[in-house]
């Protein structure tokens, strides 16, 4: 038993090891839409009100616990035109508002009672729901597009993959502010990585042998 802890442990530290080596040396791995690469910004197009911030063309709305991301204590609903016209003149089919990388803005109102969401627009459609699985109170928030916000993305035929929003300048400040962010979880994952290789160590050698 000993043996086989010692042996799992020398492959969780080697594991730790190398996941500290690779982020430090390639960082997250995260870049900018390069090729097929669009930059632009909304049209003013159609929009919507929505529970918290100001109207907006397409995201979701968020129901959920405050200080929790957890799925089984929140729900989404994704409203609005999916394919949204840009600055360009050209109308584009977007992804989930979950799949959305950059600085994708987020507004939220707090909701003490389950009785309030009757009269939010959009959040009504959850409250059933939300009714049988989260207990009040509710953080209840938007991820949208609005007609000017800017966006960097991939385009694939008459959709947008990969989609980034913020101007290129803003998210490139973005990306680097998240790389330098890097380092603590590079040092986290060297000292478990170390610990983890001599507790092994510990636990392969004999009593004679150390």
């Amino acid at each position: 038993m000993q043996r086989a802890l010692g042996i799992l442990a020398a492959i969780t530290g080697l594991a730790f090891g190398y996941a500290a080596v690779h982020i430090s040396l390639f960082g997250s791995g995260a870049s900018l839409p390069v090729e097929n690469a669009l930059e632009t910004n909304v049209a003013d197009v159609t929009t919507i009100p929505g529970p918290a911030g100001e109207d907006f063309a397409f995201g979701e709305v968020i129901i959920t616990r405050p200080g929790t991301r957890g799925v089984e204590q929140s729900w989404t609903g994704i409203y609005g035109e999916r394919d949204l016209t840009m600055a360009n003149g050209e109308t584009y089919t977007m992804p989930d508002p979950r799949e959305w990388e950059g600085i994708v803005p987020f507004d939220y109102v707090e909701v003490n009672e389950l009785e309030a969401l009757s009269g939010m627009p959009l959040a009504t459609d959850g409250a059933e729901e939300v009714s049988r699985h989260i207990p009040p109170p509710y953080v209840v928030g938007v991820h949208a597009l609005r007609p000017g916000d800017s966006i960097v993305a991939e385009v694939s035929g008459d959709s947008l993959t990969n989609v980034h929003v913020g101007s290129r300048a803003e998210l490139e400040e973005w990306l680097g502010n998240r790389e330098n962010g890097r380092w603590p979880a590079v040092a986290l994952l060297g000292v478990m990585a170390f610990v983890s290789v001599l507790f092994a160590r510990r636990s392969l050698l004999s009593p004679k042998d150390a």
